[in-house]
């Protein structure tokens, strides 16, 4: 249960330390990077169930997106919620391979400072899952995950 998302996040930093190897081969490709990237957040989004709660929570995420650049906090409220509903197999192996075409995509911000940073943002939720209140807001958790995520696929549309 604790391992899998660890792996999901390593994706990230196997494609920065990826990058560094084959820096020839990242602006040609980068296109290509940026459509895998929004297909894999879109398969995330399409993966999760939608009730009123999770609309709400959606218009929450999306206006969150918008503060924040760094889509791995939503990315870890879906593989948080995936522990939960027996999908994180799916989700981790998603956010992966993410992390890895993303960081291809922005290789050019992705320091060690961004690597910390969304290490953080990736884990938050998983330490607010000892808490039982979240518990009681599932559908609404799991609504600002996908909003955010959809806010990161609206910024990556636009930027096409």
């Amino acid at each position: 249960m604790f391992i899998e998302p660890i792996i999901a996040f390593l994706g990230l930093i196997a494609g920065f330390f990826l990058n560094k190897t084959v820096k020839e081969e990242l602006e040609p490709g980068k296109k290509y990077f940026r459509i895998l990237s929004i297909l894999l957040l879109i398969i995330l989004v399409v993966i999760s169930p939608f009730t009123n709660l999770v609309l709400i929570g959606t218009i929450i995420g999306i206006l969150l997106s918008i503060v924040m650049k760094n889509p791995y906090f939503s990315l870890g409220i879906l593989t948080m919620v995936s522990t939960l509903t027996g999908k994180l197999a799916l989700v981790s192996s998603l956010v992966f391979i993410f992390g890895l075409s993303y960081s291809s995509w922005f290789y050019r911000i992705i320091d060690k400072k961004y690597l910390l940073e969304s290490l953080v943002l990736f884990f938050i939720p998983f330490f607010l899952l000892f808490s039982s209140k979240i518990l009681l807001n599932y559908d609404l958790i799991l609504g600002i995950g996908i909003g955010g995520t959809l806010g990161v696929i609206l910024k990556g549309f636009k930027s096409l």
